[in-house]
């Protein structure tokens, strides 16, 4: 590639331009994305690509595990005709023996039946957002082996993006694309707090 970096998979096509080489675009595949890493932008990411589906006239779903607080783009994305269904009860208390936690863990299970049942039954061309289940799983609030039951299903076009530190291996063996997103500076470091319009 022109910039001197590979794709993930070791592979190098800047020197073809043929179309045999890389597959057309097309929706009718069944897809799986994790957007993982510590670093900012995994949902910001995946609203991006919630408004590309809708710009498609695909059915787009955004399902919201831990978060609670509100956010200048749900509110969009709903008015352009993305469903959101889920939520959350914000940060997860470190204690994971409380009765806060179990709280959370309970709001956490609830978000993931609304999920799975638009999964189990979303018609392609879709694409549904699965944001911070990643966390939620590596942090102990959401059972892995629930969602690996659900993710292993195949579903013609539909794509579903999932998103939050802490992928675990078995999701990123599972997907097809996995991009980590790396945390080199924070504003939050330096006392600046989450703004509106950057980080709400």
């Amino acid at each position: 590639m022109s910039n001197g970096m590979m794709p993930c998979d070791g592979r190098d096509f800047s020197s073809s331009s043929s179309s045999d080489r890389i597959p057309q675009p097309e929706s009718a595949h069944s897809r799986l994305l994790v957007l993982t890493g510590d670093g900012k932008g995994k949902t910001s990411s995946a609203s991006g690509m919630l408004l590309r589906a809708v710009g498609h006239g695909h059915r787009a779903v955004l399902a919201r595990f831990l978060k609670a607080r509100p956010s200048g783009e749900v509110a969009v994305l709903e008015r352009v005709g993305v469903e959101v269904v889920g939520g959350g009860r914000g940060f997860l208390p470190a204690n994971s023996a409380s009765e806060a936690f179990a709280r959370h863990a309970r709001t956490a299970d609830q978000a993931w039946s609304d999920a799975a049942s638009i999964l189990r039954s979303i018609e392609g061309p879709a694409l549904v957002v699965l944001d911070e289940i990643c966390t939620a799983m590596s942090r102990g609030a959401l059972d892995h082996d629930r969602v690996r039951e659900v993710l292993q299903e195949p579903r013609e076009g539909v794509a579903v993006v999932c998103t939050g530190r802490g992928a675990p291996r078995w999701l990123c063996e599972l997907a097809d694309t996995v991009s980590e997103v790396v945390c080199r500076k924070h504003a939050y470091q330096a006392g600046i707090p989450a703004t509106k319009g950057v980080e709400l």
